[in-house]
């Protein structure tokens, strides 16, 4: 279940870089997106230590803003190149959208296991 944490934080973390890097264009001209993706991948994993549930939420929040300021379509597209599995733009959507449901799913599990925790 950690190692399942990590992973979609990092998945996360690197689509925010990649929506970051995908503002400066000659950075994005050099930088493929899937390697930004895998490298926050390699940075959860380094970082596992210093990583809380709660960043998730932040990590969400900045997709959010990040898909306001018009870069939703690149949000999708990097998700699609990180997963190979995936060939269609229209079934990434589809996969995207169930990744963030079961991953709050999962995170408010936890929370309420924890909070449950503390209280006895």
């Amino acid at each position: 279940m950690k190692v399942a944490f990590y992973l979609a934080f990092g998945l996360l973390f690197g689509l925010v870089l990649s929506a970051l890097v995908s503002f400066n264009v000659w950075l994005d001209m050099r930088v493929h997106s899937y390697q930004v993706v895998w490298f926050g991948i390699f940075c959860s994993i380094l970082f596992k230590n210093a990583i809380k549930i709660w960043y998730i939420f932040v990590l969400e929040m900045a997709l959010l803003l990040l898909s306001f300021c018009g870069k939703s379509s690149v949000i999708l597209y990097n998700f699609k190149e990180s997963l190979v599995v995936v060939d269609s733009l229209n079934l990434s959507n589809l996969a995207f959208v169930l990744f963030l449901v079961v991953l709050n799913f999962a995170c408010f599990i936890a929370i309420f296991r924890r909070k449950k925790l503390f209280k006895k």
